[in-house]
């Protein structure tokens, strides 16, 4: 890399307007079941717009996996520390949920985790997600947000198959008949 920072670019004409265009994203239809995983999740302060006021909540970025709604994101502030107790009630319980699906360890933590156990034990831990969609109030735009979650049952049986052989009692790709010497 050269010294210029600005190499590549024209900086001769610079403009005071620019667009980058994006943001049209397809509007996923309100219900729907997806395979998502989690990309994103970091504490930070955001507008709590249901007391109106800044609060420190956990910044969550869902991915989806497959189909055709493949690698748009689902964002959700979970206010797990908000003042007003139902929102505070309603974030921690989602993030409980989110965090059983992932094998539970946050749960263990006591405490409220920081971003690198948020980051360890919740990034790339695949469940389903229920995708709603909202009505912005000024705007009259509609978007997707995550309106729950619930487990993948593919993952859950692999998770099942895989304790199965970690506790000895069949090794990956034996029959439950596979000639194993018997006794009697």
């Amino acid at each position: 890399m050269s010294g210029n920072f600005f190499d590549g670019v024209d900086t001769e004409n610079v403009s005071t307007e620019y667009e980058s265009g994006g943001g049209d994203f397809p509007l996923i239809p309100h219900g729907t079941r997806v395979i998502a995983c989690i990309d994103r999740i970091e504490w930070g302060t955001k507008k709590n717009f249901k007391v109106n006021v800044d609060e420190d909540c956990i910044l969550l970025r869902f991915d989806i996996e497959q189909g055709e709604y493949k690698n748009l994101k689902i964002l959700k502030n979970l206010f797990v520390k908000s003042n007003d107790q139902s929102e505070r009630s309603k974030s921690l319980n989602l993030l409980l949920a989110i965090d059983k699906n992932a094998g539970g360890k946050i749960l263990q933590l006591k405490r409220a985790p920081d971003d690198d156990d948020l980051s360890k034990y919740l990034i790339g831990k695949s469940m389903v997600i229920i995708v709603g969609v909202i009505k912005d109030k000024e705007t009259g735009k509609e978007r997707n947000y995550l309106a729950g979650v619930s487990a993948n049952k593919e993952s859950k049986s692999q998770e099942k198959r895989t304790e199965t052989y970690k506790n000895g009692l069949r090794e990956p790709g034996q029959d439950d008949d596979s000639g194993l010497d018997i006794p009697f």
